[in-house]
């Protein structure tokens, strides 16, 4: 009998490793280690781990971005039409919790930017209705935050399957400043822009066991629905050579893309004066491109009615993210 409860305990100790290692593996949506009270419990008994089915596992990470945007870069730079490049490290915040019942699991996750950094540009774009080139000053402040839920299921111990929906939401606001060649001020542009998206996702993990913990690889391709709303305000400066007449504009723009996501990630084994408690380093990558399919404007010049965009070209998004990730898990 002692030999076929150990027997039951080694077959089910197994079985909860395995989830730990998919868990791990799984891109972006942060699923970590769930059943590691158990695994640090040499004297669980079989019939005791086989009543306890569902387990709970929440986390907290923090970790840092490379975060690139590109938008406006098929057009050229007016009035009304700006080029958008930000390429900035922005540190995150990551929460999430992962729920488990034998071999199928759920995550949820939430990440948000810490900060919104000041970032500063300068360059001519031409203003007026001569078009003629001025120089410009712009202070962009930029925030990011992402939503996922995901379902997934364990093939087998080095295999798993997941799917889910994810949301994103990229706000970047500005005030520019626009001198004239006299260093007179033609007028500031106060300009909000949003950028969301979301959409299905379905991907597969792999993962490998070592001597100092676990490795997990992860592929996912997303299929996502983006939308850019901007509303700019122009205002007056004191220039006597040319002035930027007032003016408010909104624009929406929808697009559309097909796109990668890869992870890697590490998991520590269990800490063993802490039972329960574990950590993990993660990379991830994704990069989208969105192509523009409908937009419409509303602007007081045309008597503040919604017109459609007929050039749509200059709101294809290009966007790219970086990140490394440190997590602490707890589970129970």
């Amino acid at each position: 009998m002692n030999q076929q409860q150990g027997e039951g305990n080694h077959e089910y100790h197994y079985l909860i490793a395995s989830q730990k290692l998919f868990l791990s593996a799984i891109p972006r949506l942060e699923c970590v280690p769930i059943l590691i009270l158990l695994l640090t419990s040499p004297l669980t008994k079989a019939e005791e781990v086989s009543k306890a089915q569902v387990y709970i596992s929440p986390r907290l990470g923090a970790g840092m971005m490379r975060y690139e945007y590109n938008v406006g870069l098929a057009g050229k730079n007016s009035d009304i039409q700006d080029k958008v490049q930000l390429k900035e490290e922005l540190p995150f915040i990551n929460l999430g919790t992962t729920l488990t019942y034998n071999r199928l699991f759920m995550d949820v996750s939430v990440q948000s930017t810490l900060m919104e950094p000041d970032i500063n540009e300068d360059g001519e774009k031409p203003v007026g209705i001569d078009s003629t080139n001025r120089d410009y000053t712009r202070d962009t402040q930029l925030e990011r935050q992402d939503y996922t839920l995901s379902f997934g299921y364990m093939m087998n111990n080095h295999f798993s399957i997941f799917a889910g929906y994810q949301y994103g939401d990229t706000s970047y606001d500005w005030i520019e400043k626009i001198d004239d060649e006299k260093g007179g001020e033609v007028g500031t542009v106060d300009k909000n822009n949003e950028f969301l998206t979301g959409g299905p996702f379905i991907g597969v993990a792999t993962n490998w066991q070592t001597k100092l913990g676990t490795l997990g690889l992860s592929l996912a391709v997303a299929d996502l629905d983006g939308k850019i709303t901007t509303h700019r305000k122009h205002e007056e400066g004191k220039s006597t050579i040319t002035k930027l007449h007032k003016r408010e504009r909104t624009e929406k723009v929808s697009s559309s893309t097909t796109g990668v996501k890869v992870g890697l990630n590490w998991n520590a084994p269990p800490i063993s004066s802490i039972p329960g408690l574990s950590y993990g380093v993660s990379l991830d990558w994704f990069s989208y491109e969105f192509d523009s399919k409908k937009g419409s404007f509303q602007d007081n010049v045309f008597g503040n009615r919604e017109n459609e965009l007929l050039d749509l070209e200059p709101f294809d998004v290009e966007e790219t993210v970086y990140s490394v990730r440190f997590s602490l898990n707890y589970s129970f």
